[in-house]
């Protein structure tokens, strides 16, 4: 018997060891009621070993369901992640860990739509591609080609805003999407990016 199981029965446990000890006190011997007594005895301890029984199992069930839930919860979450994962897959460049392709235009599509709704509303548009990347590619290879889009990339992520949207769309080519931007916010800005090309050791 559990220690729980005992805690939770403790004051009819109690009652029946102070009953079988009656029953078996030689001063009662002789008594005419001490057997009947003997025999309700027997029937409540008989009781509660069946109430103690079922109690036993249906802790033994909450544990089960317990562990169930926890299994459960760890299934969840899993998929949770793995869902995240996915979505992060087919929204982000792999080799950048910028927003692809299909995101790129989606961003646009939205832009375009806010326009649609709000005439007051504008944005910019830039279209941005390496150039002599395929010279890099020849000379000294694909892995020296892909860090330079990666470095490149990196360059634009942290010249732009929170607004803005940069998205990969090509082998070198970026869409970069500038919401509120007039043309001379963009003059600024691309400014900074070539000086931070320019600066750059890597590119």
């Amino acid at each position: 018997m559990s220690e729980s199981t005992k805690a939770l029965f403790k004051e009819e446990l109690g009652k029946l060891e102070a009953a079988k000890k009656i029953c078996s006190d030689c001063r009662n011997k002789g008594n005419e009621l001490i057997d009947e007594f003997k025999e309700l005895v027997a029937v409540f301890e008989r009781n509660l070993k069946t109430t103690i029984k079922l109690t036993s199992i249906s802790d033994g069930q909450q544990v089960y369901l317990k562990e169930v839930q926890s299994e459960l919860a760890r299934e969840i979450e899993e998929r949770k992640c793995q869902q995240e994962l996915l979505e992060y897959y087919a929204f982000t460049d792999m080799m950048t860990g910028v927003p692809n392709r299909r995101t790129g235009f989606m961003a646009l599509d939205r832009e375009l739509k806010r326009l649609q709704n709000n005439e007051s509303a504008y944005f910019s548009i830039c279209f941005i591609d390496i150039d002599g990347l395929k010279v890099i590619n020849d000379g000294y290879g694909h892995t020296e080609g892909d860090y330079i889009i990666r470095t490149f990339a990196d360059i634009i992520k942290a010249s732009i805003g929170e607004k803005d949207v940069v998205s990969r769309i090509g082998g070198d080519e970026f869409l970069l999407l500038l919401p509120e931007r007039t043309e001379a916010d963009v003059e600024v800005l691309m400014k900074g990016v070539f000086e931070r090309i320019k600066g750059s050791r890597s590119l």
